[in-house]
């Protein structure tokens, strides 16, 4: 197969179906690691392999390499993480991933999903600049662009999915991957 990277790279912005489908397959496969506790920390395009069989694309979330498995209330394993370190690619990390929060859930995972999805319809990432600083600080301060300003074929509704994937502040996110889902069917009609 090819990586989702790899695809954007060679066709561009993908249809709005194309992109509904590969992400419903992604989000099946973070629910999983969700309900297990798991949240990825690196979910990028680079980090989706898609197949193609003869029903369209099959979707293949790689790379749980630092993965991080979230302990019950309390309970800390100082082995998973190291002080200082900052995890994840600049492009597609979450505000709190950018700051070194230490409650990282699965909210930073939508974040990501947000910024795949924008780029998947967009053709490229929303955040771009000179070193990785510069990227994640406009990660924890410039405004998510609207999908709307290059794809106005692309339903409002959507464009506000994709926002609140993004939303800055956790809380202000979709609370689950189901969720998200559920609105961007809806706001796709599909």
């Amino acid at each position: 197969g090819k990586t989702l990277k790899q695809v954007i790279r060679d066709e561009g912005p993908l249809s709005l179906a194309r992109t509904v489908e590969i992400m419903r397959q992604v989000g099946d496969a973070l629910n999983a690691a969700h309900s297990q506790n798991v949240v990825h920390r690196d979910l990028k395009s680079d980090n989706i392999m898609l197949l193609t069989t003869t029903i369209g694309d099959h979707a293949k979330v790689l790379d749980f390499g630092i993965a991080k498995i979230n302990e019950p209330e309390g309970e800390l394993d100082n082995s998973l993480t190291a002080p200082n370190l900052v995890f994840g690619t600049p492009q597609y990390m979450s505000p709190e991933q950018c700051s070194q929060d230490k409650a990282i859930d699965a909210r930073s995972d939508i974040y990501s999903f947000g910024v795949i999805l924008y780029e998947m319809l967009v053709g490229h990432v929303p955040f771009t600049g000179d070193s990785p600083t510069i990227i994640m600080m406009k990660h924890l301060q410039d405004p998510v662009p609207s999908v709307l300003e290059e794809r106005s074929d692309v339903p409002p509704a959507v464009g506000r999915v994709v926002a609140r994937a993004m939303a800055k502040l956790p809380e202000n996110r979709y609370q689950t991957i189901h969720e998200l889902l559920e609105d961007l069917t809806i706001a796709a009609g599909m």
